[in-house]
């Protein structure tokens, strides 16, 4: 699961208010303007939070830029990219990752589920969005949530999913072929 080392700490969360105060003793979310309940979250910033649920240093100085329409200097751009290189974050044709849009539940979905490593389980099942929904709904991680895939992620809704992946293991696979499942 993500951030293992403190999910052991972990002892359930009735609401996303509790969720968000977990998230950050575990420094997923830092500071206190993070932690308001309402208010959507951008692409960026939801790239920052998996990307610090990963442990990934989100300081680390790059050259690499994946995308025209983030800059270097953006405070997201090492986290974006260690997301690009882990599969958890694609590149379209045109370059572009709309780092101020608004994150979608379904976009939400599909890096968690990918940085826990059920991308090809999610593509079995019909691919994005619908199989990564369903897989999602298949291992608890949007338990005590219900909302539409196109609509904009709200903040509880990132905390209770980030707090939810904590008791979701990673995908091993453990067999290889077209009856590896078997």
């Amino acid at each position: 699961a993500l951030t293992t080392a403190y999910a052991a700490d972990k002892i359930g969360a009735p609401n996303a208010e509790s969720a968000a105060e977990f998230l950050k003793k575990i420094d997923v979310f830092k500071s206190y303007d993070e932690n308001a309940l309402s208010g959507s979250v951008t692409r960026a910033d939801f790239a920052v939070y998996a990307a610090r649920a990963i442990k990934v240093n989100e300081f680390e100085e790059t050259q690499d830029r994946f995308f025209v329409d983030l800059p270097m200097e953006s405070y997201a751009l090492a986290s974006v990219n260690a997301l690009v290189k882990s599969g958890a974050v694609s590149v379209d044709d045109e370059r572009s990752f709309r780092p101020d849009d608004t994150i979608t539940y379904a976009e939400g979905l599909k890096i968690m589920l990918s940085l826990m490593d059920y991308d090809e389980l999610a593509k079995f099942r019909g691919g994005y969005p619908y199989g990564y929904i369903e897989t999602a709904r298949e291992l608890d991680l949007i338990k005590d949530i219900d909302l539409a895939l196109d609509l904009y992620c709200p903040r509880y809704i990132v905390f209770t999913l980030m707090y939810n992946a904590l008791d979701v293991p990673f995908m091993i696979q453990t067999g290889f072929g077209e009856n590896a499942a078997e």
